[in-house]
């Protein structure tokens, strides 16, 4: 078991996250279904379907996603589509940005966060997605040479570290994507003592 809970306590609809999950034991937990379902389920879709009930429904999807073969790297769907095609005609760079913060009340040094991030990188394709806007539509890409976004910012001693947050958070998630060139994810960890710390993670959906 991922998570150090009696199974008999845990339903089908609670909240992985809520539970105690977090981006270290969602790894763990997604490499392990992909084993024992031949799936491809990805971090991502732990962090959109967090229950063991939503995550059960996509999964014969994934798993037929995976065995068949049908969908190609640069494929982009309808849905896709229309929200590239919104992007690219709007001012507003950023009306895309998901974002939500987690918090994690252990021990976690600098370099520790910033190798599971690269990771997490290397494990899911996906996360290193690009699109391009040709004349003939658009076209994903798989780009792992350009470097992902990953902040530590250490508030421990700022005396009103709570202000601070928001106010960095506020303008953290206002920052658009460049979707040709940049990671679509990126991290940000705030320390605000040795064993309390938010992880803030925005993305381009």
């Amino acid at each position: 078991a991922v998570l150090t809970i009696d199974q008999n306590f845990i339903g089908i609809d609670d909240d992985f996250f809520y539970l105690g999950g977090n981006s270290i034991l969602a790894i763990k937990l997604i490499k392990e279904l992909n084993f024992q379902f031949n799936a491809n389920l990805s971090a991502v879709d732990l962090f959109e379907l967090r229950t063991v009930r939503r995550l059960s429904d996509n999964l014969d999807l994934k798993k037929e996603v995976k065995l068949t073969g049908t969908r190609q790297n640069n494929e982009v769907n309808l849905s896709e589509k229309l929200i590239l095609r919104d992007h690219y005609s709007s001012d507003y760079k950023n009306i895309y940005n998901e974002s939500f913060v987690m918090e994690l009340n252990e021990p976690i040094k600098e370099e520790n966060f910033r190798s599971c991030i690269r990771y997490l990188l290397e494990q899911y394709e996906i996360l290193n997605s690009n699109y391009q806007n040709h004349d003939n539509g658009f076209r994903r890409i798989i780009n792992k040479d350009s470097v992902p976004e990953i902040s530590y910012i250490d508030l421990s001693h700022i005396k009103e570290s709570k202000q601070e947050f928001t106010r960095q958070i506020n303008h953290i998630v206002r920052i658009s994507f460049d979707l040709a060139n940049d990671k679509l994810i990126r991290f940000t960890l705030f320390k605000f003592n040795d064993n309390n710390f938010k992880l803030l993670i925005v993305f381009f959906h």
